[in-house]
């Protein structure tokens, strides 16, 4: 809809769901069957990062009457599975 409809140059494209990276890479890792080791200590985080980050999508929500998203972990496995049907051609 965004490449075809949309009216404006930049979108934040994602959905409602919130994660950590770490709970991210398990999600991945589930999705590809691999095992992911985490650090133990999180308390080395990059000086001046934010402890937390969130889209605003607002624009998609209005622009496009968007009110239904799709999992974090559907869109994971519908874009790992794209990446992988592409690298196999």
């Amino acid at each position: 809809q965004i490449l075809l409809k949309g009216e404006g140059n930049i979108y934040n494209v994602g959905g409602i769901s919130r994660t950590t990276i770490a709970d991210l890479a398990k999600l991945i890792g589930k999705i590809l069957k691999v095992t992911v080791t985490i650090p133990r200590s999180s308390k080395q985080a990059l000086y001046g990062a934010p402890e937390d980050v969130s889209l605003d999508l607002n624009k998609i929500k209005t622009e496009f009457n968007k009110k239904n998203f799709i999992s974090l972990e559907e869109g994971f496995q519908k874009t790992i599975g794209w990446q992988k049907e592409l690298y196999s051609q």
